[in-house]
């Protein structure tokens, strides 16, 4: 008589269930990753979207405010209160210059603003352009930085725009670095270039926006020392020519 062995279905029940809990503990872990990667790839996705939509404001605020011919900008560091020649500045004085601020871009207006005029600014008179706004995305609660052109204006209703770079923001808002420790020396402070802005958010959708444009045309000091004209015995080449005209 063929002996009974006990217990044999209920050890392949027992091993037939540890493989199942195996496959379902793999498959809810493979499940998690795909969708931590998901959301991630997503994430990515909505960020360079942001980035894109924002990049466009720029360029469209860009020709809205500086696009015309009778146009001109300058960094807000020209009425630091501290530099070299800023006291003889007669157009507008500021008690300070915020150093988060300094480095924005202004456009001012020497004509066309008003298009019920043939000319809306004088000559004789330098200090009467219209400021036209500040090449930046929104900073903080309630700030604007930019006029609308198509009403008559002067110069003393837009001064409040240019104020807005006299104090640091006061804004508990978040903060992004645009200019930074990859574009400039390690340590660098805002009043030596580093460049912040707040970050602006979309209305309808999650993430956040920031913008800075800066000024290309200024690109270097019209009165740069040469570091090797007082060097004795340093030989200094120069094309045929250069110093004919």
């Amino acid at each position: 008589m063929k002996p009974q062995r006990r217990g044999f279905s209920l050890v392949l029940a027992l091993a037939v269930m540890g493989l199942l809990v195996l496959v379902i503990l793999s498959l809810s872990g493979l499940l998690a990753v795909e969708s931590r990667v998901a959301a991630a790839g997503l994430a990515g996705r909505q960020a360079r979207l942001n980035a894109l939509v924002a990049g466009r404001l720029a360029v469209a605020q860009l020709q809205l405010l500086a696009g015309n011919d009778q146009r001109v900008t300058a960094r807000a560091d020209i009425f630091d209160p501290t530099a070299t020649g800023t006291e003889r500045n007669t157009y507008l004085k500021l008690a300070g210059l915020s150093d988060q601020r300094r480095w924005w871009t202004g456009v001012w207006s020497t004509g066309g603003a008003d298009s019920s005029k043939i000319r809306d600014w004088n000559p004789a008179n330098p200090d009467s352009r219209i400021f036209a706004g500040w090449l930046v995305s929104p900073q903080g609660d309630n700030e604007i930085h930019s006029v609308t052109l198509s009403r008559s204006l002067t110069a003393e209703q837009t001064d409040a725009f240019v104020k807005q770079v006299e104090q640091n923001p006061t804004t508990t808002s978040r903060r992004v670095t645009l200019l930074g420790g990859d574009s400039l020396l390690p340590g660098t402070n805002l009043a030596n270039g580093r460049v912040e802005s707040d970050v602006a958010s979309f209305p309808d959708t999650t993430g956040g926006y920031a913008w800075w444009t800066a000024d290309e045309g200024i690109k270097a000091r019209v009165n740069l020392v040469d570091p090797l004209a007082a060097k004795a015995g340093v030989p200094r080449k120069e094309s045929p020519g250069a110093n004919e005209w």
